[in-house]
């Protein structure tokens, strides 16, 4: 989507507001295939990397998307998602997301990007496959290690509630 919005049924991400060098990093990865994605590695592939640094500033540079309520999550879900987010699982060793992510989603540094506003679809999608295992880029061992000690369930709920970040306003209580 041109404004960066992300398509909450495709599990496709929100673009707007994400640093530029996270995007730019991440959009090499589709290019060079270090990151499976068959649409992303088509276009990615296709140009330059000025041209991936150009695509990169301008969603970087699109503010974040209001929140869309007709999509709200469940409140016990997101609540349940709250306490993984801000406490982690301290008996399996899984630390708490805002660790790396910040208290409020916003990302932390070149290496953790912001979660904020993302859709539960692309959440799902993106715990899910590092809770098998899979590598989705050279910079996700650490979330390897991380959801594979989550539950189907736990993902759900960390996915509502991350989903709710950033829209404290809006966040169903």
């Amino acid at each position: 989507m041109a404004d960066g919005s992300g398509q909450a049924i495709g599990g496709i991400p929100r673009l707007a507001g994400l640093p530029a060098s996270y995007l730019e990093k991440q959009l090499g990865y589709f290019a060079s295939g270090v990151r499976a994605n068959v649409f992303m590695k088509e276009f990615a592939a296709a140009l330059t990397p000025e041209q991936r640094a150009n695509v990169a500033a301008y969603y970087a540079s699109l503010p974040a998307p209001a929140y869309d309520s007709s999509i709200a999550p469940a409140p016990a879900l997101v609540s349940q998602g709250e306490a993984l987010y801000k406490k982690g699982k301290p008996a399996q060793r899984v630390m708490a997301c805002a660790g790396c992510h910040g208290p409020t989603g916003a990302g932390l540094g070149k290496m953790f990007p912001a979660l904020a506003g993302q859709s539960q679809a692309y959440m799902i999608e993106q715990l899910s496959i590092w809770h098998t295992g899979a590598k989705r880029d050279p910079d996700s061992a650490l979330m390897l290690m991380e959801a594979k000690s989550l539950t189907p369930d736990e993902i759900r709920a960390l996915a509502a509630y991350i989903h709710t970040l950033g829209f404290a306003a809006a966040k169903p209580q």
